[in-house]
């Protein structure tokens, strides 16, 4: 799974008619939709690994990819920065750490919202009420981030993500890169050293190779060991299924 990395900088875009829209990434030609569309896309961010909302590229939907630049004037970018921010005062609660970005381009602006991952708890977005609807002023959606679209969770699955810890813990998980070496390590057992990793959030579980099962409440810690090596500490007696 692609890793949040901040995009400040233009070698930091994708690439034009190359790369994909992914979990960490989305694309928007201009600022569109409302306050409460804006919020929803900062949230669904935060909620699961992080990701850069970027304003002023287009996508090629036919083929999934990253379509060409469309930069923004000064006075736009300006407009989506401050759209953004307004939602994330207004509407999110509790509010994630998001820096609006402007990066250089040919011909104008491209700007990046950046959104962090939010491991303390889920960020709601408060529904406005419509005009003349009556209920509680104080309703809340909760979106995540679901491959390139958005979700919301239901209201009995909110308190799967309420664990600091283990939010802290996915999102570590998520930050190895494919090609790193990996050491599994149960206290007084030896390393098993794996290929592949894969985190199954609805199960609860880290996946490696494909049949060893860790659950993620187990997992005691995520750390770069050395460059490129990595290293999961297990509770002991608790290892690899």
């Amino acid at each position: 799974m692609p890793l949040f990395t901040p995009i400040t900088t233009f070698d930091g875009l994708p690439k034009e008619n190359e790369d994909y829209e992914t979990f960490v990434m989305d694309l928007k030609a201009r600022l569109d939709g409302d306050v409460f569309e804006h919020a929803k896309d900062i949230a669904s961010f935060a909620n699961h690994l992080g990701g850069s909302i970027i304003v002023g590229f287009g996508e090629d939907k036919k083929r999934g990819l990253a379509g060409k630049r469309m930069p923004l004037t000064d006075a736009e970018a300006k407009t989506a920065a401050e759209a953004y921010s307004n939602a994330l005062r207004d509407l999110c609660q509790p509010r994630p750490v998001m820096t609006p970005d402007k990066v250089a381009v040919p011909g104008g602006t491209v700007l990046v919202i950046n959104v962090w991952p939010y491991p303390a708890q889920v960020v709601g977005v408060r529904l406005p009420a419509k005009e003349g609807e009556s209920r509680p002023n104080e309703v809340y959606a909760f979106p995540m981030r679901a491959s390139t679209e958005t979700t919301f969770l239901e209201p009995e699955h909110v308190h799967m993500f309420m664990s600091p810890e283990i939010r802290r813990t996915i999102i570590l998980l998520n930050a190895i890169p494919p090609n790193a070496k990996i050491g599994i390590i149960e206290q007084s057992h030896a390393t098993y050293h794996a290929r592949s990793l894969q985190v199954d959030e609805a199960r609860n579980v880290l996946i490696a190779d494909g049949t060893k099962v860790v659950c993620l409440d187990y997992i005691r810690t995520v750390f770069e060991e050395s460059k490129g090596a990595w290293r999961i500490m297990v509770v002991p007696n608790h290892g690899l299924g």
